[in-house]
């Protein structure tokens, strides 16, 4: 009896040994193992330490905040009850994006776009560049509104614009959240610029390219269905 008991616990010191020792394949399930399919880890973009969850960009996101405590506000009360008398005193905000063509590098037409948001006291930011014109702008609806015919027309100086379309639309709000208007300077270095205007006139040929062959390809196929001849 003593004999089986002893024997019973050395058989199960070796199985607890040789358990340690082997070196068990992990869970594929849990992490499986990578190959040529598996898709790419999700990185959170951190412009400047700044971290970016998939919003908007913004004139008052580009600055980082330090970890400490905020004595957060009472929301202010958002006035719903408006009439035909004090319609113009509704206030209201929307994004917009402009593609074209824009001389010196978008400065001219950015600088009429700020003296007529100045007449019409309108708040918020723009960036220009040379291919688009993208901003923000808040003020009162009859504003806002005058300031969407003024691009719909097409209207500024040096710019050839090509499509524009108005997004982020939002009325009613309590207050604005800018005092003036804001034109996002280009702070590239000229080395960066020359690096980037190279990339892009890369994939601009690229695309010629691309579209030269598809229309070669076309022409042969067409040739080859007009004349019935076979293409071994």
């Amino acid at each position: 009896m003593h004999l089986s008991r002893q024997l019973l616990i050395n058989l199960k010191k070796i199985r607890a040994r040789v358990e340690t020792t082997l070196q068990r394949k992990g869970n594929p399930q849990f992490r499986p193992v990578k190959n040529l399919l598996t898709d790419p880890p999700n990185i959170l973009h951190c412009p400047k330490g700044i971290p970016q969850f998939g919003g908007l960009w913004d004139v008052n996101k580009s600055k980082a905040r330090a970890f400490r405590k905020v004595n957060m506000a009472a929301p202010k009360r958002v006035r719903r009850d408006y009439t035909m008398k004090d319609w113009h005193e509704m206030l209201g905000r929307f994004r917009f994006q402009i593609d074209g063509s824009f001389e010196g590098d978008g400065e001219v037409y950015a600088k009429a776009f700020r003296q007529v948001c100045a007449d019409l006291w309108l708040v918020g930011w723009v960036k220009a560049r040379g291919g688009f014109v993208t901003g923000h702008l808040q003020g009162d609806v009859y504003a806002l509104s005058h300031m969407k015919k003024w691009i719909s027309d097409r209207c500024g100086d040096g710019a050839a614009i090509e499509n524009y379309r108005f997004f982020d639309e939002n009325f009613a709000i309590a207050a604005v959240e800018y005092t003036n208007l804001k034109i996002v300077r280009d702070l590239r270095k000229p080395a960066k610029k020359k690096e980037h205007a190279l990339v892009r006139l890369q994939s601009e040929m690229n695309e010629e390219a691309q579209l030269e062959s598809e229309a070669r390809r076309n022409e042969e196929q067409q040739y080859l269905d007009d004349n019935c001849v076979r293409n071994y």
